[in-house]
């Protein structure tokens, strides 16, 4: 069983800052206004709704809605099916995040959005950890520069209309408190801990 499979079973009662913070971020980014064709690629439990593509079985178990398995590199969703493409907390864990750009361009509509969100190339000493049969398990991540970030997505032919480079904030307090680590919340929230953006497909 892979990492995430482990995961899935308390991947939503865990109060996890950096999933806290990526979703009130991505949730300003999107708006009010749900569109029909939205695709949550690395979806995971599914936060977003509409259709989710996830690698893990155990983790679209548990999604509510329509999902399909698949991975990043190969969404298996039709070329311009989506309105609004998500992609949050997915891509670090990518080794071709090229491909997955080119991807999540692929599958968006000429005129739609693309929501990508991540741990900043600022601050990519943050562990992705989780707890599973009393042990603590980590997930590492491939590192990019903001580079990287800008110049893949630019590649895909994806224009960049907004970005948001967030630290943690007072709604992330209680999880700290939660896991007992209240000591580092201070700390953390003077580095920058999440980068979104949204972009356009021409």
């Amino acid at each position: 069983m892979n990492a995430f499979d482990c995961w899935a079973a308390s991947y939503d009662s865990g109060a996890n800052p950096m999933t806290i913070l990526s979703t009130r971020v991505v949730r300003d980014l999107l708006g009010p206004t749900q569109q029909p064709r939205l695709l949550d690629a690395g979806c995971g439990t599914g936060r977003w709704g509409g259709v989710g593509v996830d690698s893990s079985f155990e983790m679209l178990r548990r999604c509510k809605g329509p999902v399909v398995q698949g991975d990043l590199h190969a969404l298996p969703i039709a070329s311009g099916w989506a309105q609004v493409t998500i992609c949050t907390l997915a891509l670090t864990y990518a080794a071709g995040r090229k491909q997955a750009w080119r991807e999540l361009a692929r599958v968006t509509e000429p005129g739609g959005r693309v929501i990508v969100a991540d741990l900043h190339p600022q601050s990519q000493d943050w562990k992705r950890t989780f707890v599973a049969d009393g042990v603590t398990r980590e997930i590492p991540v491939e590192p990019y520069s903001e580079a990287e970030w800008l110049g893949d997505a630019g590649a895909a032919g994806l224009q960049l209309l907004h970005r948001v480079d967030a630290r943690f904030g007072d709604a992330e307090r209680p999880a700290f408190a939660a896991a007992g680590r209240l000591d580092r919340f201070e700390a953390a929230g003077r580095q920058l801990a999440l980068l979104a953006t949204v972009w356009m497909r021409p």
